[in-house]
């Protein structure tokens, strides 16, 4: 798994409730003796939207009841908090002084105040209550993870006071602001913006008034201390509403990466899954299925948040969009082998040179045959290569070799996955290295259309020509009538083009040569609305290589000038000329030297010659022209390698 904070921790229990045995030997269930109100501020947004805008926490406040005599315990206790980034009217809350946050504590140490009230409590006997689940999820988990501060164990659970109110009325009431819950319960509530001490006093009466009532608080909410990997999702939890998209992720961004983006929100098990492009690198999006729809809408929130220097975009996924990129590793498990993926090769390295690299101290499994070098249609290298290990001590061993030289060039290293290992082979992989990879999938007629299309040159499959612009995949499947039931699963593929817009073409993988020789005979010619299609029989390799060039692979004869190749995907707001780079720069290279200006690869437009050399030129787009004119300011004679780069706007 993926830990969540510092350092490694004990798995919290489903049920964090005190049991005891009766006197008949049976488990009795016995409530929290102690229940620990907590709420802060930050300097920015309060209320539901609390930690939405990314600002620090400037306030802890809390006080401890006595469930069992329904009285407080202590004193409403509270502690400011100076931020880091610095005191000023700006970043200080309507409420609290400027001067109150200049010699206030930092964060580890005002939690510190709050873990010696609560430390004196037998362990198991206390938690933590809270109004919603923003001070914690969306403001505590965050901040204390990109502070690298250890989180400490009883932030793990907690109650949300306005889901238990639910739970008392039978989910017949959902009290969606603190002043909800006190008018339900005819609690005294003086504004709509109570907060610190105030809120503090406010939560004891809800409380108390529940307890009087004969509510018993059992069953917290548990916050994931790690993201578990696993290949065999359920479809049955990939659940409409609970899905996020992620974009513009580093392209060196791994599982951990994205669980401390969203720490303090649960994943499903195996709930993660990274895009590919046509030649196995990363595109710099993710689909996370989250534990269910309430957290999915803490995740939205937090749209634009940073990850290192780039902004996340954050916006909803599709169940369709997670089981399309998860199914391409269907039936496999990760005991299985354990993968690297590596990065800025020396186009010359072979498999050999890659397994001489690693050494007889993390052997490759199964020597040069477990190395998959990613190659371009054409045959060249992407400079990316997937190696197989045996166990964990062997990738731990790997991984020191992360940016050791190779042929004069640094080499670097990420773990790796044998889910995202299957995606790239399905995508990039010729049928000499699915033979070769094979015993990692033997089912290869499951989920995973692709793999099962590219095996030889058998014609099970049908080519669609002329379809409206508009058409889905699943029209598509309805325009073959009866003759749908002989469509293998996943297996339409719509063909984009640079702008990921239909072209009008769609590729059907059938389950024999015989029912696709059917399906051309009957549906060519055929009409879908007003439109008729033209339906033609082909191979498996022919849908592999159109899928891999509309996906925005390099053609035998690279483009000569910006735009030329139809590669690049989004509107540009303005393009840089790159004069000046070294011959063996490619788009990641530049990717990396434009890092604070969320660049993608498909953004990067490299000039070759009819020889396929590169001519020292590149073309870059900018979604904004200030952008463009940023990065020329600073970036202008700045060094690739040994050579300075020049540029203009173009």
């Amino acid at each position: 798994g993926i830990l969540l904070g510092g350092e490694k921790k004990k798995r919290v229990s489903r049920f964090c409730i005190l049991e005891y045995k009766d006197c008949g030997g049976g488990m009795a269930r016995r409530p929290f003796e102690k229940l620990v109100l907590f709420t802060l501020s930050t300097c920015g947004l309060g209320g539901e939207e609390l930690g939405s805008d990314e600002k620090e926490i400037c306030m802890l406040a809390w006080q401890v009841i006595d469930t069992t005599k329904i009285q407080p315990a202590t004193q409403v206790e509270y502690c400011y908090i100076q931020p880091t980034e610095g005191v000023n009217e700006d970043n200080t809350p309507i409420g609290i002084e400027t001067k109150n946050l200049v010699k206030a504590p930092v964060l580890s140490e005002g939690l510190k105040k709050l873990q010696s009230v609560i430390s004196s409590y037998p362990e198991n006997s206390f938690c933590i209550a809270t109004n919603g689940p923003c001070p914690l999820r969306q403001c505590l988990f965050p901040e204390m993870s990109k502070k690298a501060l250890s989180i400490p164990d009883f932030a793990y659970s907690f109650f949300d006071l306005k889901k238990e109110l639910s739970k008392r009325t039978n989910n017949e009431f959902h009290p969606e602001t603190l002043k909800d819950l006190c008018e339900y319960l005819g609690v005294e509530c003086p504004t709509d913006e109570v907060y610190g001490e105030e809120e503090i006093k406010v939560l004891a009466r809800i409380v108390q008034k529940l307890l009087s009532q004969g509510h018993v608080f059992e069953s917290p909410e548990i916050i994931q201390q790690q993201y578990e990997h696993s290949n065999d999702v359920d479809s049955g939890d990939v659940c409409k509403g609970c899905i996020v998209k992620l974009r513009g992720l580093p392209f060196q961004a791994d599982n951990k990466d994205v669980a401390r983006f969203l720490v303090g929100l649960n994943f499903i098990p195996g709930g993660l899954v990274f895009g590919i492009n046509a030649v196995g690198r990363r595109t710099g999006e993710a689909v996370v299925v989250l534990e269910n729809e309430e957290q999915a809408i803490l995740a939205l929130q937090r749209d634009r948040h940073y990850m290192e220097k780039r902004y996340i975009e954050v916006y909803e996924g599709t169940p369709e969009e997670f089981l399309e990129l998860a199914g391409a590793a269907n039936g496999v498990t990760d005991g299985q082998a354990y993968v690297i993926r590596l990065q800025g090769l020396p186009y010359r390295a072979s498999e050999q040179d890659i397994c001489d690299f690693f050494g007889q101290e993390a052997p490759v499994k199964n020597g040069k045959n477990g190395v998959l070098i990613v190659r371009y249609p054409n045959g060249r290298a992407s400079g990316d290569a997937f190696a197989l290990f045996n166990d964990e001590n062997d990738i731990e061993e790997a991984m020191k070799r992360d940016r050791e030289d190779m042929m004069g060039r640094y080499v670097e290293l990420f773990t790796s996955s044998l889910k995202e290992f299957l995606m790239v082979l399905n995508k990039s992989g010729n049928p000499e290295q699915l033979d070769q990879f094979a015993f990692l999938n033997p089912d290869t007629k499951s989920a995973n259309s692709v793999i099962a299309a590219k095996r030889g040159s058998e014609r099970n499959c049908v080519k669609l020509r002329g379809l409206p612009w508009e058409a889905t995949a699943e029209e598509v499947i309805e325009f073959f009538g009866d003759m749908n039931k002989y469509i293998e699963q996943h297996g339409v593929h719509m063909v984009l083009n640079a702008q990921n817009r239909p072209t009008g073409d769609c590729y059907v993988q059938m389950t024999s040569v015989d029912s696709a020789s059917k399906a051309a005979d009957r549906l060519h010619r055929r009409n879908m609305g007003r439109r008729y299609i033209e339906v033609f029989q082909c191979s498996g390799n022919e849908v592999t290589y159109a899928l891999m060039d509309s996906a925005g692979a390099r053609s035998n004869y690279p483009p000569t000038h910006p735009g030329a190749g139809g590669k690049r995907r989004r509107a540009t707001g303005a393009t840089i000329k790159a004069r000046g780079i070294p011959y063996s720069t490619n788009e990641f290279d530049l990717v990396d030297f434009f890092n604070d200006f969320h660049i993608e690869e498909c953004d990067v437009e490299i000039v070759y010659n009819q020889n396929g050399r590169s001519t020292g030129v590149a073309y870059i787009a900018f979604s904004s022209p200030g952008d463009a004119r940023r990065a020329v300011k600073e970036l202008n004679n700045k060094y690739i390698g040994h050579r300075y780069i020049e540029l203009s706007l173009a």
